[in-house]
């Protein structure tokens, strides 16, 4: 408060500003005002509002997540997306709304063409399907298999019907038994272990590559006459097929287990394929050794799951009638759904039947894969902006009039390292003309300066606060006394009496000077007096210097009394007549009385005076009388 009880005004100081003066009677130590405290903000997190930006600085959009998902809805129906990052240049924390706007207007550009290219490759995949179905009809007993379903276990748009190409599908990819099976053929059998192949079998639905078959006798049992089993090394080839230039072993005898390889270039390859067996009748049965099995597919006349001794499990189909592989016998067939892999294995039991042969496939299987349409191609462009934020500083409370510059407001990366400016300088001496020195006392964290700064990671736009402090030079008042008598010195007593200095005085000030012992002084050596007279001033101002009173002491000499006479006449009764003479007598000295004054800061001239009372005495008529000799 100053001396009328109002407060000081306080506020954000700019370069080159001055505080609003301080109405003040009596300047007193000025002591540092500060603003308000300010309410902390972040930019990144609003009221009622999710973030604008995540822990890394990106702007964050609330679609974003939208995107993503239209992204893989679309690629899930079979569109083609293609997607690019385009990182923007870092925006100001304060203009991260309209980035984040931005952003959002490109997500939803992409979000509606990715459902629209969705909605029409539906149509499309749709329409495949209805195809695909029709085909299906051609080599499965659709109408009487109630487990044909397109269901989401099966990836019907890479299902690949296993059956070879024949040369009216496909001139240049020419359905071949490789130089293994022709080897086979010469030999007239295989032996465990051995493997033979074929090319351009079928293409890839997946990846629209050709794929190649390799098969490899992995075990075979013999029919014994009395109904029993055993293990074998080989088996013979059928003397029928051989003549065809086929691997076909002997009816009626052997039980296969034959590993399946899809190959690509003499690699393996990855299909989802729908094995297709058209020719499981009169006791035969198949099982398929997978963990990749989805599901089996039969006709109305083969059993799923079904078996005799010694015939296969639960993956098995089982058939106890006879009938031809033509597709007119497709209630016969048995098909086998498997996920997406490189290679399984099945086990063929044979039948009965002498002119029954087992096989995946065949010339009879007429399935035409039906083409699919696509939609073109979509591209995203997904965008990425980070934030960046900066750092300002300014002054709260009183400043001197001119100071150096405030440091120049630096943006930063979201997440940097911020290192404190230095602190501010002045050449200034005074404020509102009192006299002093300013000091810069640093910088804050918050306008109410509780927390000084230090050095930080940034995450939001920041303001430090710097606050300076003046402390008005401050004097002294000094007393000194003197002798107002020419010739006489001051005694030590009465330099002893000078009152103290006084100190911390602001400029401005009133003084008057200090108390004393303001008593005569009676000095014994010099026979005399001293009183104090005056000071030279009774109060002064100070004005950027020291104060300083003088005093003076008036001395005044004792009175001496005249003494009285020794011989005194004798009168007469009666005074004779003659010469008269007139006697004076001396005045009697009257003592001096001496005055005490009282203690006091200030001083009033003193009239001394010594009254002497004179003896006055009357003539005396003395007569003697000569005696005549």
């Amino acid at each position: 408060m100053n001396s009328r009880g109002t407060p000081p005004q306080a506020g954000t100081h700019q370069r080159g500003s001055r505080s609003p003066p301080a109405d003040r009677a009596r300047p007193r130590r000025q002591r540092r005002q500060h603003s308000p405290p300010q309410p902390a903000t972040d930019n990144a997190v609003t009221a009622d509002a999710a973030p604008l930006w995540d822990e890394n600085g990106y702007i964050v959009a609330s679609n974003q997540a939208e995107l993503n998902n239209a992204i893989a809805k679309a690629r899930e129906a079979g569109v083609t997306v293609t997607t690019s990052e385009q990182k923007l240049d870092a925006v100001a924390s304060n203009d991260a709304e309209q980035a984040k706007t931005r952003i959002e207007r490109s997500n939803a550009e992409a979000i509606k063409a990715l459902n629209t290219a969705v909605t029409k490759q539906q149509e499309y995949n749709l329409a495949f399907e209805t195809k695909l179905k029709e085909e299906l009809k051609k080599v499965l007993e659709v109408e009487s298999n109630k487990g044909l379903v397109l269901g989401d276990e099966v990836d019907w748009d890479s299902l690949s019907v296993i059956t070879p190409a024949t040369k009216e599908r496909d001139e240049n990819h020419k359905f071949t038994l490789n130089s293994d099976g022709r080897d086979l053929i010469t030999a007239k059998k295989v032996t465990v272990g051995q493997s033979w192949s074929y090319s351009n079998v079928f293409q890839n639905a997946h990846e629209g590559s050709w794929v190649d078959l390799r098969l490899t006798l992995m075990s075979a049992a013999s029919h014994n006459n009395d109904g029993t089993v055993r293990e074998v090394d080989e088996v013979p080839l059928n003397a029928v097929m051989i003549d065809k230039r086929s691997v076909a072993f002997e009816t009626l005898k052997y039980d296969v287990t034959i590993k399946v390889d899809f190959l690509s270039n003499g690699k393996p390859v990855e299909v989802t394929p729908l094995l297709i067996f058209t020719d499981v009748d009169e006791g035969q049965a198949v099982n398929i050794d997978s963990d990749n099995l989805i599901k089996a597919y039969a006709g109305s006349s083969v059993t799923i799951g079904e078996k005799s001794a010694n015939r296969g499990s639960k993956n098995s189909v089982y058939s106890s009638d006879h009938i031809s592989a033509a597709p007119s016998n497709r209630p016969f067939w048995a098909a086998f759904a498997l996920r997406p892999t490189s290679s399984f294995t099945y086990t063929y039991f044979d039948g009965t039947s002498s002119g029954s042969l087992h096989g995946i496939g065949g010339s009879a299987l007429a399935f035409d894969r039906p083409s699919k349409s696509f939609v073109d191609p979509v591209e995203v462009t997904i965008q990425s902006q980070q934030v960046k934020h900066q750092v300002d500083y300014k002054t709260v409370g009183d400043a001197p009039a001119q100071s150096s510059a405030l440091p120049v407001t630096t943006s930063y990366a979201h997440n940097a390292g911020v290192t404190i400016a230095d602190g501010l300088s002045t050449e200034s001496t005074d404020k509102d003309g009192t006299p002093g020195t300013w000091t810069f006392n640093g910088w804050y964290t918050t306008s109410d300066l509780n927390t000084k700064a230090q050095s930080f990671t940034i995450t939001q736009d920041t303001t430090l606060y710097g606050a300076w402090e003046f402390t008005p030079n401050t004097y002294k008042v000094t007393h000194e006394f003197v002798s107002g008598t020419k010739g006489m010195d001051l005694p030590d007593e009465i330099t002893k009496r000078t009152p103290a200095n006084q100190e911390g005085i602001l400029n401005g000030t009133t003084v008057n000077p200090g108390t004393f012992d303001a008593t005569d002084y009676v000095d014994e050596a010099n026979d005399g007096t001293w009183t104090f007279q005056a000071w030279d001033a009774t109060e002064q101002t100070i004005n950027k210097t020291d104060a300083h009173f003088i005093g003076t002491w008036i001395f005044t000499a004792s009175t001496k009394p005249v003494p009285a006479p020794t011989d005194q006449p004798t009168a007469t009764s009666k005074p004779t007549a003659g010469p008269t003479s007139t006697v004076t007598p001396t005045p009697s000295a009257k003592p001096v009385v001496k005055r005490s004054l009282a203690k006091t800061g200030t001083s009033t001239a003193l009239a001394l005076s010594a009254a002497g009372s004179a003896l006055l005495a009357g003539a005396l008529l003395l007569s003697r009388r000569r005696s005549r000799s």
